[in-house]
């Protein structure tokens, strides 16, 4: 009897670990909502780190298990509950809750005793009035909004204006300036970083940040945002998610694949979520991975 019951046991402690979903180190709160908001606004996450694994998984059963291991409340629109898949590992929390949060167009909005947050897409405003002297005044804007709003275009032109002659006066200033780097030290910046993307593929490191990236070129990252943006004419991102794609569009065509699945090489190629493969695949191609999927076997 005492074998068959470690035998149980063993077998149950194993089903437990390959269940997915989320796993952290410790239980129980670590941020306030107060904090959490500070933490999402200034984009620096102090949580502690949490493996987040989902598999063509409704978004609310992602947000319960963030919210049960956050220990604060999130009221989830019963309208959104999109199949997501997510591979986050060893990853603060609140950081976890920023990327689902991008990748889904969700909103947080504080409730007012501080308990936890609304979430819902697009954006949530809410008006506070206390007594009616304001509500009188919410009122008397309302029925007054077409003057106002004429109002307030003739002053956004006025502004516009200002703006743009503003904006002449300093790229006419930023014409003079002399560049960051030389020729001949763009084309050095350029070629390490071709030999760091194409020969040691660091694209594929999922938490690849311009600093890391300067780090291992050797280069500091305000001359390779320079080169980047000024002389390749691109974001940080989009280059980064170029070489993904190209990755994942190279196998699909060839014969790399092996059987694995769109997905499987998107995470293999770099990316940590369906959701943002997919925005950055169609953003690139025009097409959804399927979609280019399925044009390769048309004839042409």
């Amino acid at each position: 009897m005492g074998f068959g019951f470690r035998l149980r046991a063993t077998l149950l402690a194993v089903c437990l670990i390959s269940l997915p979903g989320l796993s952290a180190q410790e239980s129980g709160p670590s941020l306030s909502a107060r904090q959490l908001q500070d933490n999402l606004a200034a984009k620096t996450y102090s949580g502690r780190r949490i493996d987040l694994v989902f598999t063509k998984t409704g978004l609310r059963d992602v947000i319960a298990a963030l919210e049960k291991t956050s220990g604060i409340s999130f009221d989830l629109d019963p309208a959104v509950n999109d199949l997501v898949t997510y591979r986050m590992l060893d990853i603060p929390w609140d950081e976890a809750l920023a990327a689902v949060l991008a990748d889904n167009d969700l909103h947080l909005l504080l409730k007012p005793d501080e308990s936890g947050f609304k979430v819902a897409r697009g954006r949530m405003v809410v008006l506070a009035m206390p007594d009616s002297g304001r509500t009188k005044f919410v009122l008397f804007l309302y029925k007054n909004l077409t003057f106002l709003a004429a109002g307030i275009a003739a002053l956004a032109a006025f502004a516009a204006g200002f703006w743009l002659f503003g904006r002449r006066r300093g790229l006419r200033r930023k014409a003079g300036r002399k560049p960051l780097l030389t020729p001949e030290a763009v084309e050095q910046v350029k070629a390490r970083l071709i030999r760091a993307m194409q020969d040691e593929r660091l694209y594929r490191d999922e938490d690849l940040t311009l600093q890391t990236l300067s780090e291992k070129m050797a280069v500091s990252p305000h001359q390779l945002s320079w080169v980047i943006n000024q002389e390749m004419n691109r974001s940080f991102s989009s280059l980064v998610n170029g070489y993904r794609i190209d990755e994942v569009k190279s196998r699909l065509a060839g014969s790399a694949s092996n059987g694995d699945s769109i997905l499987q090489m998107a995470m293999e190629a770099g990316f940590n979520s369906k959701a943002a493969f997919n925005r950055a695949f169609k953003a690139h191609t025009g097409m959804t991975p399927s979609d280019y999927k399925n044009s390769l076997s048309r004839p042409s």
